[in-house]
């Protein structure tokens, strides 16, 4: 079984945006910040916390709960490997955020999802899905599939690593 981490393949992910990403999770992490330095959403926007990053303390997270709570009607989903920060701030989390716990490893599945969170989501190579009879049940285009974006079913998330999606798409 191949267990290569899901943080070392991100290294080579997104090189141009890294110092911008690194800005702002020093921004949110740094300390608790007054509302007119938090960013601004359309109420009709659906947003992605830490996509190329990750909670960096609780601070961080205060930041990413008091921005749900100001924009109640945007859902937001919270992608995160640091399970110990969440769980042990549970009551701070507004209901329009959803919790989806990061795996830290590729080919290495986690099926039950961990106390609250509401999703999970795993990485696999093309190999490995196969191999393992694997339902993959992420899209690949979170603007076409949303599963992650909500609380119902399915829970379980299964996405091929993005430097084999043309792969995967070939053999479907």
């Amino acid at each position: 079984m191949r267990q290569v981490s899901f943080i070392r393949f991100l290294s080579t992910f997104r090189v141009n945006a890294r110092p911008r990403f690194a800005n702002n999770g020093r921004l949110l992490s740094g300390s608790i910040l007054e509302d007119w330095q938090l960013p601004m959403f359309r109420t009709t926007d659906i947003v992605r916390m830490s996509a190329y990053g990750e909670l960096h303390n609780k601070n961080h997270l205060v930041n990413y709960c008091r921005i749900a709570s100001i924009y109640k009607e945007t859902i937001f989903a919270l992608f995160t490997k640091r399970k110990r920060i969440i769980q042990f701030n549970l009551e701070m989390i507004p209901a329009n955020i959803i919790l989806v716990f990061s795996n830290y490893f590729i080919d290495r599945p986690l099926w039950k999802v961990p106390k609250g969170f509401h999703k999970v989501f795993n990485v696999y190579t093309v190999r490995f899905a196969i191999e393992n009879g694997i339902d993959i049940n992420c899209m690949l285009s979170c603007r076409n599939c949303m599963k992650c974006y909500g609380k119902e079913e399915p829970s379980v998330m299964h996405e091929i690593i993005k430097r084999e999606k043309k792969l995967w798409g070939k053999l479907q």
